[in-house]
Parts: structure tokens; C-alpha cells; sequence
């Protein structure tokens, strides 16, 4: 059993003994600076080389609703510093109009971090910033009504193929409403359903995509 002078307070015992550690602390700064971008700038008390984590989550999403399409961002801290900017311009879903959380984390699990890993550095942490977001700008439910569309539309076709020619595709999502078409860089065309949520982009007989939102390098 180790004994200790009495004269010692507590704050010398817990350096002495080294048992008790600072939880580490992360803040979040977030700045709009377009239609689908945030600067963020982040300050932590995490080792330098570490790895964070950056995303934005739409507020109003509830746990069952399909996940958006925004990126997950990774950064290495340092000078206990992270600044980045976040282009969602590429998300691979619509992205609707209002306030996103711009979440931060450290997970001390993913393998780049595993050499920082200490017992006494919590597996887990975050912060958060509230933006507000033109996006897309379109409304939350109509991005998830049309999801819920384009799903049946789906099913549809899985059970009465509409052919396999670029007429016969835009042929069969016309009922549900007419494109945008947006001619694309190089050549070719992007036809974008909003009842349906979903992009047809032809540059050729046999150079076809289709995918959801408005996705498609081009159309942002």
C-alpha cells in the first residue's frame, strides 16, 4: 500500500499518482459560405495527428428516415486545430432547404487513430454547430415523398422492364411529370424528374446513368 505525506491535497495526489486524466474537449465554429458549403473551423484538446470526423445531418430527419446523401469528411488535427470547408455540392441525394447540424467527432476505434488509443481518452467524442442551408431547396417531405415514388416506380419496373433504348426510358418516367434538362459538359443531356427524385443523364446510345437527386457532376 503506497502512503502518501498528509500535507498533500487532493490536486497534487491525482498528478503524483497520474489516475485521473482531463477529458479532452472538441468546439465547433461553422460559417455558410454558399448553397451547399460550411467552413468549419475546429479547436480540440486531442493529440496532434488524430483523425476527426465531419458531417452534416439534417435536423429535421427522424431515426427511420432514409440517410441523405451528405459526406463523411475526414481531418487530421493540427496545432489543436482543424479548419476545412464542406462541399455538398456532390451529395448523392437531393439535399433539402433548412438547418443541418454540423457534427464533429473523434472516435478512437477507426485504425488511423488506434496509435493515439489510451485508456483514459474517452472512445467517443463530439460537438456540434447549427447551419442553416439553401441545399437544393426543396422541402424535406417532398424529398421524402418522391423517395417513397420513385420506390414503387422501381418496383414497377423490376416487375415490367420499359426497354432498354434512352426513348423508352424517358418515355416511361414522363407520366410522372416532365424533366429538366440540363445539358452536361462534354456533351449529352441530364434529365432530372423532381416528382421522382431521380437523374437520367445520356451522352451517348450506350452511355447511361440514372441515380437519385440531383446528383450527377454538372447539375449543381
Amino acid at each position: 500500500m503506497t502512503r502518501f505525506p498528509a500535507r498533500l491535497t487532493l490536486a497534487t495526489l491525482i498528478l503524483s499518482t497520474g489516475a485521473a486524466l482531463a477529458a479532452p474537449t472538441l468546439t465547433v465554429q461553422a460559417t455558410v459560405t454558399g448553397a451547399y458549403t460550411v467552413k468549419a473551423r475546429i479547436t480540440t484538446t486531442l493529440p496532434d495527428g488524430v483523425f476527426l470526423g465531419v458531417r452534416l445531418k439534417f435536423r429535421g430527419a427522424r431515426g427511420s428516415d432514409p440517410a441523405l446523401g451528405t459526406k463523411l469528411w475526414r481531418a487530421k488535427v493540427k496545432n489543436g486545430q482543424v479548419s476545412l470547408t464542406l462541399d455538398e455540392r456532390q451529395a448523392t441525394t437531393s439535399l433539402p432547404k433548412g438547418t443541418y447540424d454540423l457534427t464533429v467527432f473523434y472516435n478512437s476505434l477507426w485504425p488511423e487513430n488506434q496509435p493515439f488509443f489510451q485508456k483514459d481518452l474517452k472512445a467517443y467524442v463530439k460537438a456540434s454547430a447549427p447551419v442553416t442551408l439553401q441545399a437544393d431547396g426543396l422541402d424535406y417531405r417532398a424529398i421524402r415523398a418522391a423517395d417513397a415514388l420513385s420506390e414503387r416506380v422501381w418496383e414497377g419496373y423490376r416487375d415490367h422492364p420499359i426497354g432498354t433504348t434512352t426513348a423508352q426510358y424517358l418515355a416511361y418516367f414522363q407520366q410522372y411529370g416532365p424533366p429538366e434538362v440540363i445539358a452536361q459538359p462534354g456533351g449529352g443531356s441530364a434529365y432530372y424528374f423532381p416528382k421522382l427524385d431521380l437523374t437520367y443523364v445520356v451522352r451517348g446510345d450506350r452511355d447511361t446513368t440514372l441515380a437519385r437527386g440531383r446528383i450527377y457532376r454538372g447539375l449543381k
